[in-house]
């Protein structure tokens, strides 16, 4: 008997109209149009409708901006708009509500180049391509600032001045123009968080602590009842300037920075019903970034911009797109996602006689290697199928079965 063991890793992926669409664990980045000026991070972003918008920023040479750039999703086309009335901003806050745009605090530049931070806060009114400034922030001056809306809503906090990161947390509400100070966040201040909705709860993720600690703590408030709670933190080392993706009960998590100029490509997924993490593969994207804009439509995530690896780290332009549908329904290897439609077995099984598939519609199973490239295709008809391949030289493998109306990820093992 061959006992060799191989330890691999699920990457299953199906092209559907020009998307790459996803099976199991596994995401595949799809590049969109390129940003068309030039690179940069830490900009203030929002989304309005199908638009994308790009505030400010910092490029690689620390040249500051008050670009006002918007990305259209279906047309994935970029076009600038009038200037950022606030001036010369970078390392600043964006969030929207109610179908209009907010910039919040941040590092702010004068005519003489100085720095400084700022309790500024405007508001963006797309369809006359118009800012006008609101009330001020009544917290201390920051950058980096965290945010996250809710019920028309926005909360607004932590962050960091002049190196010390805060723990304050606020509410804004658009219809007063009007700030509510919430309850403080109960562990150590930070800055450049990842901040996530699902259903009535806000999770903060990773970030930078005092004295230049990465973070992996993950924290829950429960935005009806204005309290906290710790939950199960990220695996492995702490990071800050995450992608961050809400999906469902899912929250994906990714990349981001571990250290001064290190940065990490790892991905996760993390179940806010199980409080549970699992890795995920991603496909397609680069080593490492950070600090990038990120958002979503429905279930299709995208990335702008940011901050790569490896050294020396430029900043970015490409915007990405994935498909996370897989994601919603995954709940792990050998189970059906859409009903007992399929039937696999027996498993183990051996190369002499196969295994059977019984499936009560027609489809088409799928095989692949640990480094997802197929090893064969067979077309499956309504009823019991044999399956016996004889081209597959994998102790381990895995496959899809694939029909109109379902469709299991799974691995079979095979003794010789």
């Amino acid at each position: 008997m061959n006992t060799r063991l191989k330890i691999i890793i699920a990457i299953i992926a199906i092209s559907i109209s020009g998307r790459a669409y996803t099976q199991g664990d596994t995401i595949v980045w799809h590049q969109e149009t390129p940003f068309p000026s030039t690179p940069r991070e830490s900009c203030g972003y929002f989304l309005i409708d199908s638009n994308f918008y790009v505030v400010g920023g910092i490029d690689g040479n620390l040249n500051f901006y008050k670009e006002v750039w918007k990305y259209n999703i279906n047309s994935n086309q970029w076009q600038q708009m009038d200037t950022f009335l606030g001036g010369i901003v970078g390392e600043t806050t964006g969030f929207t509500l109610n179908g209009k745009g907010y910039i919040c605090t941040g590092l702010f530049v004068d005519s003489f180049q100085n720095f400084s931070c700022a309790t500024d806060f405007w508001e963006y009114t797309p369809d006359s391509d118009a800012w006008v400034r609101k009330a001020d922030f009544p917290g201390t001056p920051r950058e980096w600032a965290s945010e996250f809306t809710y019920n028309n809503k926005a909360y607004f906090g932590l962050g960091d001045y002049c190196s010390n990161p805060l723990r304050d947390l606020w509410m804004y509400d658009p219809v007063n123009d009007q700030w509510t100070a919430m309850d403080s966040f109960p562990s150590s201040g930070r800055t450049s968080i990842s901040a996530s909705i699902v259903d009535s709860f806000a999770y903060i993720i990773g970030g930078v602590l005092f004295n230049d600690i990465w973070t992996s703590e993950n924290w829950r408030y429960n935005i009806s009842a204005n309290k906290w709670e710790q939950k199960k933190s990220i695996p492995g080392p702490g990071r800050s300037g995450t992608l961050n993706y809400s999906f469902g009960n899912f929250i994906l998590v990714g990349y981001g920075g571990i250290g001064y100029n290190s940065w990490d490509s790892t991905v996760l997924v993390y179940d806010s019903k199980n409080d549970s993490w699992r890795n995920v593969v991603s496909l397609n994207f680069v080593d490492a970034i950070a600090y990038g804009g990120t958002f979503q439509i429905g279930n299709i995530g995208y990335n702008w911009g940011g901050d790569y690896a490896p050294l020396p780290s430029p900043d970015y332009a490409n915007m990405w797109s994935f498909d996370a549908t897989p994601l919603l329904s995954y709940t792990g290897i050998n189970t059906v996602t859409a009903g007992e439609d399929f039937k696999v077995y027996p498993n183990p099984a051996s190369y002499e006689n196969g295994f059977s598939i019984s499936t009560s519609e027609s489809g088409s199973v799928l095989f692949y290697d640990a480094l997802g490239r197929t090893l064969d295709e067979r077309k499956l008809l309504d009823g019991l199928n044999q399956i016996k391949l004889t081209t597959i030289d994998e102790v381990i493998f895995y496959h899809a079965i694939l029909s109109s109306g379902a469709a299991e990820n799974g691995k079979m093992v095979f003794i010789r």
